[in-house]
């Protein structure tokens, strides 16, 4: 609570003996019974996400790789996030990152039962990223454009608490403006953007 005693709950100073791995992403579950946290190592962009039981403070055996361009959606007893697919051994450095894929991830499961919620095979270049709102009840999908010029993204939306598997677009084309969830009233959403019209 606010009057609570602090307590550190991750001290990355702990991660590596030279100090060169970092935390790289923190978010609590919506119910606060869990959280994911991302470590980085050497200033690699590849992060690696655990995940927390925030009743015990354990970390639990849930480990996550390959993970680049990602956010963290809590929905249900699981999170949405994004990644490549594993790079070649000894060229995880030099591997040309394409077709980022957005996965689902069920606590206290392995990664190789995660579900792939999207991907674009054909645009192989882009970057893609789910959000949800706080009453879990929709699913926002952004998607971005690398290597065209293009600084806005496209917007899709999907209502899982209806079990809506599809992705339906609300700003169906990327192009120089950005767009993003703020909240949902109902099925109303609050969008923020830069865009005039």
């Amino acid at each position: 609570g606010l009057y609570g005693t602090p307590e550190v709950l991750i001290d990355p100073n702990t991660f590596s003996v030279d100090g060169t791995t970092r935390l790289s992403a923190f978010s609590l579950s919506k119910n606060g019974d869990f959280a994911v946290y991302g470590i980085s190592h050497s200033g690699s962009d590849w992060q690696e996400y655990y995940v927390m039981d925030m009743k015990t403070r354990s970390t639990l055996s849930d480990t996550l790789r390959w993970i680049k361009v990602s956010s963290i959606a809590w929905w249900g007893d699981g999170f949405f996030y994004s990644r490549y697919d594993a790079p070649e051994k000894g060229k995880e450095l030099s591997f040309k990152n394409e077709n980022h894929k957005v996965y689902y991830h069920k606590v206290k499961t392995s990664q190789k039962d995660d579900e792939i919620v999207y991907e674009d095979p054909i645009n192989i270049q882009r970057f893609h990223f789910v959000t949800t709102t706080e009453d879990e009840s929709f699913a926002f999908l952004t998607i971005s454009e690398r290597g065209k010029g293009l600084k806005g993204n496209a917007l899709y939306y999907r209502n899982i608490a209806k079990g809506e598997k599809r992705f339906t677009p609300i700003i169906g084309n990327i192009g120089d403006y950005n767009y993003s969830i703020v909240d949902n009233i109902g099925e109303k959403f609050i969008i923020s953007t830069n865009s005039k019209s």
